[in-house]
């Protein structure tokens, strides 16, 4: 319900940075706790931008699809998030038996959200 509501004050575009920016501090954090403390936290911030970034996302896809392309736009966002799902699957029932590969591999969503966040303040201008 926060999300909705800052995405409804702030705009979805303004939202969706701020989620992504949210969602790849809490993934730095995470990536790198020394503990389990800090890595709870990381994981609640990141948590906290993915759920602002997924509300704005569907409120953006509605917002950039004005004038009849609403359903195109919210329904290819929804067909990313379900393939990127499958891949997501797919990756951890192939590598599950090398759980150390897929530590390595936990900053990559940090440059990825920065990256979004970057692209989107860039779209706003």
């Amino acid at each position: 319900m926060p999300a909705g509501l800052l995405a409804k004050r702030q705009g979805p575009l303004r939202s969706l940075m701020l989620g992504a920016l949210l969602a790849g501090c809490g993934s730095a954090l995470a990536s790198s706790a020394p503990g389990l403390g800090l890595l709870l936290a990381g994981q609640a911030v990141a948590g906290a931008g993915w759920a602002l970034l997924l509300c704005s996302a569907f409120s953006a896809a509605l917002l950039l699809g004005q004038g009849g392309r609403e359903g195109l736009l919210s329904g290819a966002l929804s067909s990313t998030l379900a393939g990127a799902a499958l891949l997501r699957i797919a990756y951890v029932a192939f590598e599950a038996p090398k759980p150390a590969a897929i530590v390595d591999l936990a900053w990559l969503a940090v440059p990825g959200f920065c990256l979004a966040a970057l692209l989107i303040g860039l779209r706003r201008r």
